[in-house]
């Protein structure tokens, strides 16, 4: 008897702690995602992978032209040479320049900046509609110079005048390309190409050679057929197309087990097979969902987040970016037992209550009403004062 009571209760903590991961999980969802709107509020881009100075990864998009929101760090002392400021959030009257911390590091940190200046990021230059680009010198008649690149130094962001146009020919003895997107860093945008739209004109940069001949090297650009840039780009999402499949198979295992106890007819051996199948979806799923956290846990205590430190934390923080941390798994779950308590309390009441107007002057009945009553009184209060209670005694201690 005793055995069996100790394989229920080992098998009731399992559950719990499933239970507890799958409330974390829940959470991170829909934490994990921004929208476009979002991610530019940090002054940062929806894209595939990192570019340039767009090397702090903020989240992920569920919005925009790529599927993770890339920002411009902005050190102290950088942010205060933009007239900027590094603080939680921008005011009305001020604009993000850039992010003031790492990757994967919360809460996000934003230089904000209140102008006065006649600088511009390379990342806010390329932004620009038409389209900009940061160089040394105008690349042509009826640019736009809208102030000098604050991160790429010694250069000015050149805007295309939007009436611009070259035929392809007339791009080609530019030693440019009509390509849809940006080649790489450096080359100069010289405007749309009239006959191949929505293409533009790329000139590579100069080589700055004194080679004879007077030949010009061809450029060569190929699409890219994939929805990703980088390795890290493909593992997160091979992550998240195998959370997918953990999802489905527990979900089926489930099912699985609760047809085996609908067609057990009593059968010991049947129930503890559906038991344990139930106990093990549930278990393998929120291992699998709760990796992310795990890892983020291990790299927290191990490591730095690398802005005051002279060695910077070695493990790459991509996949776990988004990743909740335990502790705000365990507020969830907190939260989660605290409205279960709040339902199961009213309906103990509610149980007694009945019990008091049924009990036809059974003695009996009416001492089980005012148990169940009293109980209920005592353990919804115990619930409540927890939080104060566990605060009090830590107080102590600190």
């Amino acid at each position: 008897m005793l055995r069996g009571s100790s394989k229920i209760q080992k098998q009731i903590r399992l559950v719990v702690l499933a239970v507890c991961l799958l409330a974390g999980w829940a959470s991170q969802a829909s934490a994990a995602a921004m929208t476009e709107a979002q991610c530019n509020a940090y002054s940062g881009v929806c894209r595939t992978g990192s570019s340039g100075n767009l090397t702090v990864l903020l989240g992920t998009c569920s919005s925009g032209a790529g599927p993770s929101c890339y920002a411009a760090y902005t050190s102290g002392a950088s942010c205060a040479t933009l007239n900027g400021t590094c603080k939680s959030g921008c005011a009305s009257a001020e604009t993000a320049v850039g992010v003031c911390t790492a990757s994967g590091v919360t809460p996000i940190i934003t230089c904000c900046s209140t102008g006065g200046n006649t600088g511009i990021t390379e990342k806010a230059c390329e932004a620009l509609q038409p389209v900009a680009s940061c160089v040394s010198a105008s690349p042509g008649a009826g640019y736009v110079d809208k102030g000098s690149c604050t991160d790429v130094a010694g250069t000015h962001c050149w805007q295309t005048p939007s009436s611009t146009g070259l035929t392809e020919a007339q791009c080609k003895t530019k030693k440019g390309s009509c390509v849809n997107a940006k080649p790489a860093d450096g080359y100069i945008d010289l405007g749309l190409c009239s006959d191949k739209s929505p293409s533009h004109c790329w000139q590579p940069p100069s080589d700055g050679g004194g080679g004879g001949g007077g030949g010009s090297l061809a450029t060569i650009s190929f699409p890219n057929p994939l929805k990703f840039d980088t390795f890290q780009d493909l593992v997160m999402r091979i992550l998240s197309y195998l959370q997918g499949i953990i999802v489905l198979l527990a979900l089926v295992f489930i099912v699985i087990g609760g047809v085996l106890y609908i067609t057990s007819g009593g059968s010991e051996s049947r129930t503890r097979l559906a038991k344990d199948c139930i106990l093990a979806a549930m278990i393998g799923l929120a291992i699998g969902i709760g990796a992310p956290t795990f890892l983020r846990e291990i790299v927290t205590i191990l490591c730095t987040d690398g802005g005051s430190s002279v060695i910077s934390c070695p493990i790459d923080r991509t996949p776990i970016a988004g990743a909740i941390s335990l502790w705000q798994i365990l507020l969830n779950t907190l939260n989660f037992l605290l409205g279960i308590t709040g339902v199961l309390a009213v309906i103990m009441f509610v149980i007694g209550g009945v019990m008091y107007l049924t009990s036809a002057g059974s003695d009996k009945r009416v001492d089980t009403a005012k148990d169940i009553i009293k109980y209920s009184l005592i353990g919804i209060i115990v619930v409540l004062a927890a939080l104060v209670i566990v605060k009090q005694l830590a107080s102590l201690f600190t």
